[in-house]
């Protein structure tokens, strides 16, 4: 029973020392500590009692997208009242109506947005429209009438060109297909 006790007593012991090692640790940190944090609003030490952490800074706000950029795009076979269009695809039948719409916020007033519908791989366009980018609404649609068009592999360009520039930046693509047997 001696031996069980002694063991028992052993264990209390290593409890005991056990239990005091985090605060012995604590001491520790704090009275090697170098420089003691300061608070941002007073250029002076932390106050005291209040662990450095609990230090209040500014939290990190994101910032808005600066400059123009692009949108909510969508591709597809009709487009709704607004212009948006309504069900996605990137599969059309031979003469059906391909709708983009998309958006430009922080376009500069009086911008024009143009787009080039190409016949790929080598880029030969085969529609080019402009429109105005409306001061009050960043959305733009366009419709292609691809009657005529081959049955292959083409890609949509999209670019702003700001009022009073020529040149047009490019703000993106999107490939679509024209296929002899459309699935339904």
């Amino acid at each position: 029973m001696e031996r069980g006790f002694g063991s028992l007593a052993r264990s209390t012991k290593m409890t005991v020392k056990w239990r005091s090692f985090p605060v012995a640790l604590c001491v520790l940190s704090l009275g090697c500590g170098g420089k003691k944090p300061e608070a941002p609003d007073k250029g002076g030490p932390a106050a005291v009692g209040k662990p450095a952490a609990a230090v209040e800074s500014p939290a990190a706000v994101a910032e808005a997208p600066k400059g123009a950029f692009m949108t909510k795009f969508r591709l597809g076979s009709s487009s709704g009242p607004d212009g948006t269009v309504g069900v996605e695809t990137r599969t059309f039948g031979p003469g059906e109506a391909v709708f983009a719409s998309f958006e430009i916020p922080n376009a500069p007033a009086g911008s024009k947005v143009r787009v080039a519908w190409a016949l790929l791989p080598d880029k030969k366009v085969v529609s080019r429209q402009e429109a105005p980018l409306p001061p009050d609404k960043p959305a733009v649609a366009f419709k292609a009438d691809s009657k005529g068009w081959p049955i292959g592999d083409y890609e949509l360009e999209m670019s702003l060109a700001e009022a009073g520039k020529e040149d047009a930046r490019l703000m993106g693509t999107a490939q679509f297909k024209i296929v002899k047997d459309k699935p339904k």
